[in-house]
């Protein structure tokens, strides 16, 4: 254990630790990344994957850890951030372009960028022949000027011929051979314009105009004669794509890259805002089918919840917190921790504090990252308890994502409606929702991490044939019932017990009880009946 490294140093490295995986160099995100599980091991395998989570939940991480260490074990890793594609993304968000152009544009865009990562690593590895390379390079251009999205085309004759009117007075001097001469001198002009235009407009489905053998051929070359054993294209915010591009995207990955066996292609997207594939009832269908042509067997939303597995999930926010210390104190030439367990007793009073706090996380490390700041700001001359976190949770919460919800009136009252069928009548902080129910507001709560899904496939008691996603409220919306004295009457507390004074005794609730989850059933017709200002468009 470091003696150097006090209590009050571990809270200040805490306040200071960056919540974003993008700001960190290289070698910060193999220092700070934390694993649990199989969870390094799946996204580690050569074949094409989707890495599916919400904001917050490490994908971007996981994706740039990926990244580095494949670049470092001497394989071509090309990462590419779909927020930043290109020199300006909006336009693939322009409804008022056609979709034919956006797809060509994004497409084109895509294959650029990979072919200036292959160009980059080439020059950097002094083990490449840039002469063989070079042919290669050049095809694969070519064959990247020609894609095409084809689909609606509309074509434009005109002719014109124009109308106006124009006068002009002015006055001139002249120096002449036999004297000076002044005058003045006045034009008048006029052109007549009349407009005509003649259209022809025909239509069709969007679909690409590659031509993949040529595309395929160059790509095949240009991997065989790069100095690596692998090529890894991981496209990360997959979901910041408009949702009618995806699927084209995906279907130039399909046909083009992976028909290549030496090329892994990994995806990180949220689940709700992704959309691989557009008509799966053919055989010909545009995009690629999940299980069938690439692998989804890893959701980060599932790791981490301490509902799920509380030993997996103590031993991983423990290891977390140290590396992003031991990452920082590093950077900044500063003494830091020796280890986990030293961050853990220097940190937290009692092991059910630090238990609290990976209950308050809910299993996002970002949230994580935000809580911890907020407690070492308030313990910053003592050691981290159960009213700290909770007091820290509740003004993350508020700062946060209260004032998310806020601005929405639907997900305000939803929200408000879930809390009173869920926690007031049920005695739960639970929920079920009908497995294939796609609702957008209950997928927004869900991604601004107000709402967490615990199981995927869990039954009823009162209708045990049908299945449910199993929901959990927030922890730190519950905790803002404590503060605001609007739990079930119970559980409330005396008018004057501040957040910050809560008694240790007092727990969130758990979904130990499957009796009371089971029966807690969020009925959306209600919601809509209730508020049917909110209801979606053809929904009955």
């Amino acid at each position: 254990m470091s003696d150097d490294f006090t209590s009050n140093d571990l809270m200040r490295c805490m306040i200071r630790l960056k919540g974003r995986a993008e700001r960190l160099a290289p070698e910060q995100v193999v220092e700070s990344f934390s694993t649990v599980g199989p969870l390094l091991d799946s996204i580690s395998t050569e074949d094409h994957q989707i890495i599916f989570g919400r904001r917050g939940t490490g994908k971007t991480h996981a994706l740039r850890y990926l990244y580095t260490t494949r670049n470092e074990d001497g394989d071509c890793a090309l990462f590419i951030d779909m927020r930043n594609l290109g020199s300006d993304g909006s336009i693939y968000n322009d409804n008022s372009l056609p979709i034919t152009d956006r797809a060509t544009r994004l497409l084109i865009d895509t294959l650029a960028f990979i072919q200036d990562g292959f160009l980059d690593y080439a020059f950097a590895n002094s083990a490449t022949n840039l002469t063989e390379l070079t042919s290669p390079i050049d095809r694969l251009g070519d064959a990247i000027s020609r894609v095409r999205v084809t689909g609606e085309v509309t074509t434009t004759e005109e002719e014109k011929t124009s109308s106006s009117q124009s006068a002009k007075i002015g006055f001139f001097a002249k120096l002449l051979s036999g004297g000076a001469q002044a005058g003045a001198e006045a034009s008048k002009g006029s052109t007549s314009q009349i407009d005509s235009v003649y259209s022809r407009k025909s239509s069709g489905t969007e679909g690409l105009y590659i031509r993949f053998p040529e595309l395929v051929g160059a790509l095949r070359d240009v991997v065989n004669v790069l100095p690596a054993r692998r090529v890894w294209v991981v496209l990360d915010e997959w979901s910041a794509i408009p949702s009618d591009l995806q699927p084209l995207l995906a279907d130039m990955l399909r046909r083009a890259f992976f028909t290549i066996p030496q090329i892994t292609v990994k995806i990180g997207a949220i689940e709700h805002r992704a959309r691989f594939i557009s008509d799966s009832s053919s055989s010909d269908y545009t995009g690629f089918e999940l299980t069938s042509d690439i692998r989804s067997n890893v959701r980060l939303d599932d790791y981490l919840l301490f509902d799920n597995n509380q030993e997996a999930s103590l031993g991983f926010f423990k290891e977390f917190l140290f590396r992003h210390i031991k990452s920082y104190c590093k950077e900044n030439e500063i003494p830091g921790p020796d280890s986990a367990d030293e961050v853990y007793r220097k940190a937290f009073n009692q092991k059910t504090s630090f238990e609290e706090f990976v209950k308050a996380v809910e299993g996002v490390p970002r949230d994580a990252l935000h809580i911890a700041s907020i407690c070492g700001q308030k313990s910053l001359d003592g050691l981290i308890d159960i009213p700290n976190v909770r007091a820290s949770s509740h003004r993350y919460y508020q700062e946060d994502k209260s004032s998310q919800v806020d601005e929405y009136p639907a997900l305000r009252d939803l929200l408000v409606f879930i809390v009173d069928n869920a926690i007031r009548k049920k005695r739960t902080n639970a929920f079920l929702l009908s497995a294939g129910t796609r609702d957008d507001y209950v997928d927004a709560l869900f991604d601004r991490r107000l709402v967490h899904i615990r199981q995927r496939n869990v039954s009823s008691r009162d209708n045990p044939g049908a299945r449910y996603y199993h929901y959990k409220i927030d922890y730190g919306c519950y905790v803002d019932l404590i503060a605001t004295k609007q739990m079930p009457q119970e559980q409330k507390f005396d008018d004057e017990i501040a957040i910050e004074a809560i008694a240790e005794g007092i727990d969130v609730p758990t979904e130990d009880d499957a009796r009371s989850y089971r029966r807690s059933i969020l009925d959306l017709d209600t919601f809509y009946a209730t508020y049917p200002q909110y209801k979606p468009e053809g929904k009955s």
